[in-house]
């Protein structure tokens, strides 16, 4: 709990920071912001999956199994924010992405570590990855209005994936100074990253908290409950169905805002999406953990 705790409240406290910055309404700050997200998209996001994607050590069953239930849990946020999008009569594209995908690395990694070991941290890693590889292909194909593919292939992302896997054949050992940049690159990345969306929340109106609140549970409640029927369907157990069920629980990734930012699809609901979810998930995660330890 206190190690949840200490993850969640540096989160806020960049959000926060963040807020703060965007009260001071200076036009370097919004050109600031812009470069962070280029940053971020060019840069940032494809070393870390990079570095990822060369570090992933997986069986291939166990590696498939994942793939297929990932495909499954995005499939599944997709219907829930149908339903979000038709309830709320707002556009599918604005509304998509805080509900489909989780925030699977920052949280869910170093929660499934501590909690599953060292096999909870690989089969973590590997569904990170595939959740960011659909995030950056399928998530922009929902929020681009046309030429999908060719914002798609604009970006590094898919070829550092694609470099990773080279690399991870060829060369199964990444050299130290690899993993030390990267873990600096980061450290850096996700505070930059946190802080732009308390930049946008400085600016929105209490509605989309309200909002925020409603696409949360959506998030977390939807990716609970396709990730406990898809694991019993599957007979997946052990490790690998607690890791499922708690990556597909988390809330709205950060990496949502910077799409959201760069697309217009609705950046001041995802950055309120973001906050409140991840309120909510400091409270319930600690509570799925409890009732898993009662039910072994």
């Amino acid at each position: 709990m206190l190690f949840l705790l200490r993850l969640t409240s540096n989160i806020f406290l960049f959000i926060l920071l963040g807020f703060f910055v965007g009260k001071i309404k200076l036009q370097l700050i919004k050109k600031s912001v812009d470069f962070i997200i280029f940053l971020s998209l060019y840069f940032l996001i494809p070393i870390f999956l990079f570095v990822s994607v060369w570090q992933t050590e997986i069986e291939f069953k166990d590696g498939l199994m994942i793939i297929l239930v990932a495909v499954v849990v995005v499939m599944g946020g997709y219907f829930w924010s149908s339903i979000f999008s038709k309830f709320t009569k707002m556009a599918l594209r604005e509304v998509s992405l805080p509900i489909i995908f989780m925030n699977s690395a920052y949280l869910a990694i170093p929660l499934n570590t501590l909690f599953f070991g060292k096999q909870g941290m690989l089969f973590s890693i590997f569904y990170s990855l595939v959740i960011s590889v659909i995030h950056f292909t399928f998530g922009i194909y929902l929020i681009t209005n046309k030429g999908a593919i060719k914002e798609i292939t604009k970006l590094p992302i898919i070829y550092s994936v694609l470099f990773g896997i080279v690399c991870n054949v060829f060369f199964p050992n990444t050299p130290f100074y690899i993993e030390k940049a990267s873990f600096y690159l980061k450290s850096l990345a996700f505070p930059f990253m946190l802080s732009i969306v308390g930049y946008q929340l400085s600016s929105i109106k209490i509605r989309f908290f309200q909002l925020g609140f409603g696409v949360s549970l959506f998030r977390i409640f939807g990716g609970f409950i396709v990730s406990i029927v898809l694991t019993s369907f599957l007979g997946i157990t052990g490790s690998l169905k607690s890791v499922i069920i708690l990556s597909s629980t988390m809330p709205s990734a950060i990496s949502n805002y910077i799409l959201a930012k760069k697309y217009n699809a609705n950046p001041d609901l995802t950055a309120s999406s973001i906050t409140v979810s991840t309120f909510i998930s400091v409270l319930l995660s600690p509570l799925y953990l409890f009732l898993r330890n009662l039910s072994n």
